[in-house]
């Protein structure tokens, strides 16, 4: 980490701008009855893959983890990369159990959260959350 010190700023300051980005562009949403049946509409899995992918790969939180968590529980005696395959496989496997369960979640909430003043009021939440503790130097 030390040796990587200035990458981790710059990937740690892309994310916090990112935030600030998001936070503010949710604060500024609002929410027309054309924009909330556009966005009832099925977004294309690759789409969302891809979304999903580019906030959370380069996540230094999600790096820092692996490198400080992960050979806590390999023995160097024994063949190390197939325990690192086996380690992230397990990772990958709970983690893909996690996002479904997520999913799910999120097909039932979806009735409750989609009328116009709803969402209104959790784009204005979630931006002020956003906006708000990013420019505070909480998230990070």
């Amino acid at each position: 980490m030390a040796e990587s010190a200035f990458w981790y700023q710059m990937v740690k300051w892309a994310g916090g701008l990112y935030l600030l980005f998001l936070g503010a562009r949710l604060l500024m949403a609002g929410v027309k009855l054309s924009g909330v049946q556009q966005d009832l509409q099925m977004t294309p899995g690759w789409k969302l893959f891809f979304n999903t992918y580019l906030v959370t790969a380069p996540n230094p939180k999600g790096i820092v983890f692996f490198v400080a968590f992960l050979p806590l529980f390999i023995d160097s005696s024994s063949n190390v990369i197939q325990q690192l395959w086996f380690l992230a496989i397990t990772f990958v496997a709970l983690a893909t159990l996690n996002a479904t369960l997520y999913v799910i979640f999120a097909g039932k909430a979806r009735r409750l959260l989609s009328p116009p003043q709803t969402r209104r009021n959790f784009d204005f939440a979630g931006g002020s959350m956003l906006f708000c503790s990013r420019s505070m130097g909480v998230i990070c």
